[in-house]
């Protein structure tokens, strides 16, 4: 409320044009007309929706699997926060290990390569009903740790003096955060089963078609940045 606030009240510049001479509405015309930034804003929403889905539901998944094992409601919640905790982690040291693969392998290679493993390890989720499934959970974030550096900066490679608006809406695209988790959270309610499945497995399906987005997204940029290596 006080940021909204401080905001109302700042008397924000009046420029209608940006610093490259061109208008606000022209710069994004040409943004949206680029296949590759288009498709890069689209991934980054859908990438936020599966990263928070995971990071949102890891303790309630964790909490199914500990109270099936005999574990009163309050230690496995102490638990499942241990687990969401290691994720944390994990996610922070494989950043530095992928950045450090970069030397040798494609960004936009590693993007897509890192998505499948993290569907492979969602599917485990959704399959296992013990705590291999909390495993495959955990292992997901190690995947996560590269996607959104690298597809913001797939999507502005090449932009020019266009590369502050595009930045922006690459970051708005954050909003998939808000969208995926109560999806997700309708189908955990229903209380569905398949498969013999609980609905909390069945909910991490919404994480899967996230990262089937940004593996789609990673071979297309591969593809296209081979294209251009050939011409």
């Amino acid at each position: 409320m006080f940021i909204l606030i401080a905001i109302a009240l700042t008397k924000m510049p009046n420029d209608k044009e940006t610093a490259s001479g061109k208008s606000t509405i022209t710069i994004l015309r040409e943004l949206l007309r680029g296949s590759n930034y288009r498709e890069g804003v689209i991934t980054q929403f859908f990438y936020i929706g599966a990263q928070v889905s995971c990071w949102t539901y890891i303790i309630q998944y964790g909490m199914h699997v500990f109270i099936a094992e005999g574990i009163n409601e309050r230690d496995a919640m102490v638990m499942a926060q241990k687990y969401n905790i290691i994720a944390m982690v994990i996610f922070a040291a494989s950043r530095f290990v992928c950045t450090w693969l970069m030397q040798w392998f494609s960004p936009a290679r590693m993007l897509s390569v890192l998505a499948i493993i993290g569907m492979c390890a969602l599917i485990g989720v959704i399959g296992f009903t013990d705590r291999n499934g909390i495993y495959c959970l955990v292992a997901v974030s190690s995947c996560l740790s590269l996607m959104f550096p690298t597809i913001y900066g797939l999507a502005v490679k090449g932009l020019g003096d266009n590369i502050k608006i595009a930045g922006a809406g690459l970051i708005m695209a954050i909003f998939g955060g808000s969208i995926f988790p109560p999806i997700q959270a309708a189908i955990i309610e229903s209380r569905i089963m398949l498969f013999g499945l609980p609905s909390t497995n069945l909910s991490f399906v919404i994480p899967i078609v996230g990262l089937a987005v940004v593996a789609w997204y990673g071979h297309r940029t591969y593809v296209r940045t081979e294209i251009t290596k050939e011409l």
